[in-house]
């Protein structure tokens, strides 16, 4: 039901049965955001939480967990764990969306502060600056995003349409 809804407003979705299959998605994918359940076959969504934020593939990648449960134990486990958002059940779907949107903002938020520094060539999204061995190099605002993309998804093979 979340999937449906979530592809209705422009959301392209991999589901998961459980926490293995989940890992072996992340693997293959960076995806935007993760979507979490509490109650995952096989290990809790928590405890999953936990292992995804020790792995480096998915350390950077936003949480949000959807879950019936509401005590304020649970809701302070889940963010111990590494979760950037609690949505309790029952919800809006209009709701669930517009969280979702905020979640995803507040991490390309972080992820445009952050300097990208790569075998002597340096990023700064910031200020718009790249250098290479400490040297200044002027690049195009094309050129420029380019170079921010390609240093963001290191040892990733993309094709020309992807960029």
């Amino acid at each position: 039901m979340v999937a449906d809804a979530l592809a209705r407003n422009g959301f392209a979705c991999t589901q998961a049965v459980d926490a293995a299959q989940a890992q072996r998605y992340l693997e293959n994918i960076e995806p935007s955001l993760i979507l979490l359940d509490w109650m995952v076959p096989g290990i809790s969504g928590v405890e999953l939480a936990r292992r995804l934020r020790r792995d480096e593939r998915s350390r950077k990648v936003p949480i949000s967990m959807l879950t019936a449960r509401g005590e304020e134990t649970d809701v302070v486990s889940a963010f111990e764990a590494g979760v950037d958002e609690y949505v309790g059940k029952p919800f809006s779907v209009r709701e669930l969306i517009a969280r979702i949107h905020a979640v995803i903002r507040r991490a390309q938020t972080s992820r445009d502060e952050q300097v990208f520094e790569l075998g002597g060539l340096r990023l700064d999204p910031l200020s718009h600056r790249v250098s290479a061995n400490e040297e200044a190099v002027k690049l195009g605002p094309t050129e420029f995003r380019l170079l921010k993309f390609f240093m963001e998804n290191q040892d990733r093979v993309f094709s020309r349409d992807s960029c």
